[in-house]
């Protein structure tokens, strides 16, 4: 994988397992091994359902993929979203535990963007 790959989808969580299968299918062309494609796909299903919970209806969810080096970036935000959705604490901990590192960005009081890492 040489450059970046997009994906648009619409904020609905019937589209989390669509999500899964596109970060996977990136994971694997990068040839990280099977059982971090699992954390890879468990992160990035746990980022975007927080950025569907705080979403306004009809927005989307933009899912961008980046290499660097070796490893994988994924930035997910939203384009349209409530004010003042918190995050909770076990979705915190779940990509924090399931990825090298995790920035939650906020635009008045909800998380509009995730940023994640995953070294191979």
């Amino acid at each position: 994988m040489n450059s970046n790959i997009s994906l648009r989808l619409p904020s609905d969580s019937k589209y989390i397992l669509p999500l899964r299968l596109f970060i996977a299918g990136v994971a694997i062309r990068m040839d990280f091994p099977a059982e971090t494609v699992e954390d890879i796909k468990m992160a990035n299903a746990e980022a975007g359902s927080i950025l569907i919970n705080g979403a306004k209806e009809g927005s989307e969810l933009f899912v961008e993929v980046f290499q660097e080096g070796r490893n994988m970036i994924v930035e997910l935000s939203v384009d349209s979203f409530n004010d003042n959705v918190a995050v909770d604490d076990i979705s915190s901990a779940i990509l924090s535990a399931m990825s090298d590192e995790c920035e939650l960005i906020y635009r008045n009081g909800t998380c509009s963007k995730i940023r994640i890492k995953f070294e191979n």
